[in-house]
């Protein structure tokens, strides 16, 4: 009997206490972490629902309505605008170029009255005879020509020559001349003795009226704005008075 209760008592005892844990390999621990991160989540399913949308009432149709009409009333304000800007862009443009056209008028008119006032003009002043009142074989006739203008002439040059209408005799200057012809200076241009191209018999016939001596040519200089300019010049002899009257003294 006493045998008995002691296997009872150790019986007990062994049931009560914890039982011991078998230890796992790495090996085991991984596959089993792996089996737990590899297991897929389901995510959970939600219920899709669809709403059907409230239809308008009148109410906001109209403000709809409205607020286009609105809109397209501004968009055609907004293109009479853009159009009015555009036409007084060109007004603006037309009258710029009105002021620059009229201004560059104003300044070629200033260019060339500066032009005409302040150039050089060289004119025929007269004709000399050295004889005078006398005309004969020794007589010299001598154009002279006047700078009236406010500047020098510069490059002076003469072409003149004296003839006699139906003759061959001709009398040209004693020299031609390029030279300066300053402000209010005279140029006298002589020619040889009038005996030296004339003979007795056309002399005694210019002298009495009955052949008509002339002189005609040009004299060209240039001012100092470097403008080429001409004068033409010509006369007759009038055996009344034995002088020269000047029928054209033109310059450009």
């Amino acid at each position: 009997m006493r045998p008995l209760a002691i296997a009872l008592l150790f019986a007990s005892c062994s049931f009560g206490q914890p039982q011991p844990q078998v230890p796992q390999s790495k090996e085991g621990n991984k596959a089993g972490e792996k089996t737990r991160t590899e297991t897929p989540e389901v995510p959970a399913r939600h219920e899709q629902t669809t709403r059907t949308p409230d239809k308008e009432t009148p109410a906001e149709t109209g403000q709809k309505v409205d607020n286009d009409r609105r809109i397209a009333n501004y968009t055609e304000v907004l293109a009479i605008v853009g159009v009015l800007q555009f036409f007084a862009l060109i007004i603006q443009a037309y009258f710029l170029y009105k002021a620059f056209s009229e201004s560059q008028g104003a300044s070629v008119l200033a260019e060339k009255a500066l032009l005409l006032t302040e150039r050089a003009d060289l004119l025929m002043e007269g004709v000399d005879i050295s004889t005078e009142p006398y005309f004969g074989g020794a007589s010299i006739i001598v154009l002279v020509f006047k700078n009236y203008g406010r500047t020098r002439a510069n490059r002076v040059n003469t072409n003149f020559s004296l003839v006699v209408p139906d003759s061959t005799e001709t009398a040209s200057p004693s020299h031609s001349v390029a030279t300066v012809v300053g402000a209010g200076d005279t140029l006298r241009l002589p020619f040889h003795p009038i005996g030296e191209f004339f003979t007795n018999e056309t002399l005694i016939e210019i002298i009495a009226g009955r052949v008509e001596m002339t002189f005609s040519g040009a004299i060209t200089y240039v001012d100092v704005f470097d403008k080429a300019h001409t004068t033409r010049c010509s006369g007759v002899f009038r055996s009344s008075d034995r002088s020269f009257l000047v029928t054209e003294n033109q310059g450009d």
